[in-house]
């Protein structure tokens, strides 16, 4: 079974193009880029006589329109969906990241924690205390949700303990330019470009692009697959914490490596 799925309209085309996958495909027949639909699943179609083919139920009227039958997109395709969305609209920002599991991974700790909404819990009215474990070393860092004030919604971790407190945090992209010399992990989920976001929605139920923040010293740095790894344990503790005040927990395992988060909010937080 061959399935087919888009990414776009693309914005670096007048009049925008579409990419549409075919998955699993073959070698060269992959992908095809054109304006519209019934265009993209003709060539497709004709491409692949012979075997079976669905289409994502998004452009079911074109495929009907070519006897091929809508189906929801599957678990492998929406992976490879999100792999290609995180390459198309934030390139380069994942060069480093292997194993290449793990930016799956972290698609879909964004989405379990934009589901648990953590910026509507009183708790998220204070920086967070988060412990990081390795098992070659543990260290602590402070963490900000943010969003309760109505600000962009997104997360911040900080290294150094007790710098939230004097810091005015607005939304983690603007940390860059507001203060001299910081260093943060973070992700803020952005609405832009549209076709990222509309593929996460369709990948992960997720309506933003995860987009995730690295400041060395005010300095952008690409991730890498341990800052990575850390930012989604991290989710993964905050989407199980709620105003009862008890540690929560997350985990991650890629390969050779291993972090845990233990988050635990402050008790005043009240």
């Amino acid at each position: 079974m061959q399935f087919v799925f888009r990414l776009g309209p693309l914005p670096a085309d007048d009049p925008p193009m579409t990419a549409y996958f075919v998955c699993p495909g073959r070698a060269g027949q992959e992908t095809v880029f054109a304006r519209t639909a019934d265009d993209a699943l003709a060539r497709i179609a004709a491409a692949y006589v012979g075997e079976a083919i669905a289409v994502e139920p998004e452009f079911a009227d074109s495929g009907a329109r070519l006897g091929l039958r809508s189906a929801p997109i599957t678990p492998d395709c929406a992976r490879l969906l999100g792999l290609v969305t995180f390459d198309t609209a934030l390139p380069g920002c994942f060069l480093k990241i292997q194993p290449e599991g793990l930016l799956h991974e972290y698609g879909m700790a964004c989405a379990a924690f934009w589901r648990a909404a953590p910026w509507r819990w009183k708790y998220a009215r204070q920086p967070l205390q988060v412990e990081m474990r390795a098992p070659t070393s543990s260290f602590g860092l402070d963490a900000v949700v943010m969003g309760w004030q109505g600000e962009s919604r997104g997360l911040a971790l900080f290294a150094n303990l007790g710098i939230v407190q004097r810091l005015g945090i607005g939304g983690v992209r603007e940390l860059a330019d507001t203060v001299e010399g910081l260093s943060t992990l973070g992700v803020s989920f952005d609405s832009e470009p549209a076709f990222g976001a509309d593929a996460m929605r369709r990948a992960y139920d997720l309506p933003r692009l995860p987009v995730p923040i690295r400041l060395v010293e005010g300095a952008r740095e690409p991730l890498d697959a341990q800052a990575l790894a850390q930012l989604i344990a991290v989710l993964r503790a905050i989407e199980a914490l709620t105003d009862a005040g008890e540690n929560s927990t997350g985990y991650v395992r890629a390969e050779n490596f291993e972090v845990q988060a233990v988050v635990t909010p402050y008790r005043d937080s009240g």
